[in-house]
């Protein structure tokens, strides 16, 4: 999730979660359960990585990745994948 700068009215909504009250640990699980984690912590700056036009260019499969684990951190009763690959 890209955060340039916090919101100076309202809030910004994961799931109806405000993003401020998600814990780094339970972004790592999800990312650990999408495979996502260790493309991620050898990252230079790991978790902090800035992605997108002034960043890194993530790959397709990186890509799937992290909406795969924004999916998890969503913690849906079901969550349904089709043609991931």
């Amino acid at each position: 999730m890209e955060r340039f700068y916090d919101p100076t009215l309202g809030e910004v909504l994961l799931d109806g979660e405000n993003i401020k009250k998600i814990e780094s640990r339970m972004i790592e699980e999800a990312t650990k359960t999408a495979h996502a984690h260790g493309f991620i912590s050898s990252l230079e700056k790991g978790y902090e990585t800035q992605v997108g036009r002034a960043g890194l260019t993530l790959t397709d499969e990186h890509k799937i990745k992290i909406s795969i684990a924004r999916a998890v951190l969503s913690n849906p009763s079901i969550l349904l994948l089709d043609e991931v690959t």
